[in-house]
C-alpha cells in the first residue's frame, strides 16, 4: 500500500466536499502556551455523525463507476460509520 499523494488528497477533498459540511478549526491559547506553538485543532466530531470516518466511505463510493454506485450498497459497522 502506498501513502496518498497530495494529488490524491486534493481529489478526495473534491469527492467529499459536496456531501459534508466543513468542520471548524479552533485555537486553544492554553495549548499554544503548553507547546510553544500556535496550534489549531480540526474538530471532525462536528460532523453529523460525530466522526471523521465517513470521509473515507464517501471517497471510496465516489470513485466507483456509476453503474456500481447505482447498485445496492451496504456496510456493516459496530461504530458510528453505520449511521452514515
Amino acid at each position: 500500500m502506498q501513502a496518498p499523494t497530495f494529488a490524491d488528497v486534493c481529489a478526495a477533498q473534491k469527492n467529499i466536499a459536496p456531501h459534508l459540511p466543513r468542520t471548524p478549526l479552533f485555537n486553544y491559547p492554553a495549548l499554544d502556551r503548553a507547546t510553544g506553538l500556535e496550534l489549531y485543532v480540526k474538530h471532525e466530531n462536528y460532523h453529523p455523525i460525530g466522526a471523521f470516518k465517513v470521509r473515507g466511505g464517501i471517497n471510496l463510493i465516489s470513485q466507483l463507476p456509476a453503474a456500481e454506485r447505482l447498485a445496492a450498497f451496504f456496510s456493516l459497522s459496530s461504530g458510528v460509520f453505520q449511521s452514515f
